[in-house]
């Protein structure tokens, strides 16, 4: 059974506070390390992201050296040990093994201790260290190894789903650019278009939209100049669509006479159409003139007019000034259960 990125924190939460390790697998770029990440930030632990695939059986066992006559194992300072010192402002550790299942066989046997009994070689892992593993799929033609027997029992495991509402809330919180958001309400299919099977160079997914946007944030970046760029951060295929979308807005009423002409200014029948024309709202010359603006969003159907609210409130900087506006605050006020749907 597979789980959305939205119930993926409290599942591997619980896992955690129970003493057990959770591995939560999924397509590659899916979003596994953001969600454990935000499970560090959440519970205050300090991160340690360790790649297994990138161990030896030596890291994970520790350094053979004498003591006396006899040998013991050093362990890694990857690891925190019980009886070190809490890093300054956190409530533990949270040791994070990427790649978990990319490792090879003898460094998954390596970590056994580590995942089920928490020792590193004859050393105790400190009392407020948690585990969490992440890897892709065998379905996926990554990197990935099975995982033996003795290690499958060792672990709870979770696959992660595509799930684009969890998304687009998580990309709103992160401002991702609202261009980006109104495709991705328009298809939202194409937040994940993995095909183990494709011949791209890449693939549209959480993690290659995030780089859309980070390109986005350039000043020398044009979404239609750069279609080159496009293609080789998201794929040909849903390039191609993402440009023709972008296009549409070049058929809107421009910004500046929506804003002088809210009740007179054409509005767009076209599905397309109406999901590029809430990308506009996130623009400064909309966001000063939100008075203005929500006489003509308010003859958007409605489902339109939640997207482009959710975008002012996402990319708007002082949500306490918004709501004094008395438009947005009735707006609000009326439609408060969609805007949280």
């Amino acid at each position: 059974m597979t789980i959305k990125a939205s119930e993926a924190p409290e599942q591997l939460s619980i896992v955690l506070e129970a003493g057990l390790v959770p591995f939560l697998t999924g397509a590659p770029g899916i979003g596994k390390s953001d969600i454990i990440k935000a499970i560090a930030d959440e519970h205050n632990l300090e991160l340690i992201d360790i790649r297994l695939s990138q161990l030896d059986p030596v890291d994970l066992n520790g350094f053979p050296t004498l003591k006396g006559d006899r040998s013991v194992f050093l362990p890694s300072s990857l690891f925190p040990l019980e009886g070190d010192a809490l890093p300054e402002g956190k409530d533990g550790f949270l040791l994070f093994f990427d790649e978990f299942n990319s490792a090879p066989l003898s460094v998954q046997a390596a970590s056994y201790k580590i995942i089920l009994d928490k020792y590193v070689g004859g050393h105790k892992l400190h009392e407020e260290c948690y585990i969490v593993a992440a890897g892709n799929t065998l379905a996926d033609k990554a990197i990935v190894n099975r995982l033996s027997t003795a290690m499958q029992s060792r672990l709870v495991h979770l696959e992660l789903s595509t799930d684009h509402v969890s998304w687009l809330k998580w990309a709103r919180n992160h401002k991702i650019n609202p261009f980006i958001l109104s495709f991705i309400e328009f298809q939202p299919d194409r937040v994940m278009n993995f095909d183990p099977n494709h011949s791209e160079h890449t693939f549209a997914c959480p993690r290659t939209w995030t780089f859309l946007n980070e390109l986005s944030k350039s000043d020398r970046f044009e979404f239609e100049r750069n279609t080159a760029i496009i293609e080789g951060t998201i794929g040909e295929g849903v390039a191609n669509e993402f440009l023709g979308f972008i296009g549409q807005i070049e058929t809107l009423t421009p910004l500046s006479e929506l804003i002088r002409k809210p009740l007179d200014a054409i509005v767009p029948t076209k599905v397309d159409t109406l999901f590029a024309v809430t990308a506009m709202f996130s623009n400064q010359e909309a966001l000063d003139n939100l008075s203005l603006v929500m006489k003509y969003i308010e003859r958007l159907p409605l489902e339109y007019q939640v997207i482009a609210l959710r975008n002012i409130i996402a990319f708007g900087d002082n949500t306490s000034v918004m709501m004094d506006i008395p438009e947005i605050s009735q707006w609000i006020k009326d439609h408060q259960n969609e805007l949280a749907g």
